[in-house]
């Protein structure tokens, strides 16, 4: 399994980023207000903008690479896991592997409360985009974002 974490926003993720490098995965970083020496600056952009930019360095990642990702897993900067990342991201990953979903969310919120002991996946309907991944056989049928809709209601284009 290879991943491609695709963090988006203006905070800093360097706790974050430290916990996702590996071996078998890359962090692309995307900046909308500030410019960053490690990441993608593309001003005023909206999310799902950004996150098709994103993709698109995944994509230019595995073409250089000559392989695809498993899971591209896109992330708000301002994502806050319920334990520490470095605790939360393997946990994640093991997840990932295990169940091997289409589309996969961690539990956050009060659902990470009731669920924290729970080693089941579970069904969901509806779910934030803050922190989500999908799976690259599924990716030719959930992405690019619909950019178009942006304008009109950041959620709509999730």
């Amino acid at each position: 399994f290879r991943m491609a974490y695709l963090i988006q926003g203006e905070e800093d993720t360097s706790d974050l980023e430290d916990a996702m490098w590996a071996e078998d995965s890359e962090v692309f970083v995307l900046t909308f207000r500030t410019q960053r020496h490690h990441a993608v600056f593309f001003p005023q952009s909206r999310i799902a903008e950004g996150r098709n930019v994103l993709l698109s360095a995944a994509s230019i990642e595995e073409f250089r690479r000559g392989s695809r990702y498993s899971y591209y897993i896109f992330l708000d900067a301002d994502a806050h896991a319920t334990r520490p990342w470095t605790e939360a991201v393997p946990a994640f990953l093991r997840f990932l592997v295990d169940w091997e979903p289409a589309v996969g969310v961690p539990a956050y919120n009060s659902a990470a409360e009731r669920l924290h002991h729970s080693i089941d996946a579970h069904s969901i309907f509806q779910f934030d985009h803050i922190f989500v991944a999908v799976h690259a056989e599924a990716a030719p049928r959930l992405l690019p974002y619909i950019a178009s809709l942006d304008s009109k209601c950041a959620w709509v284009s999730q």
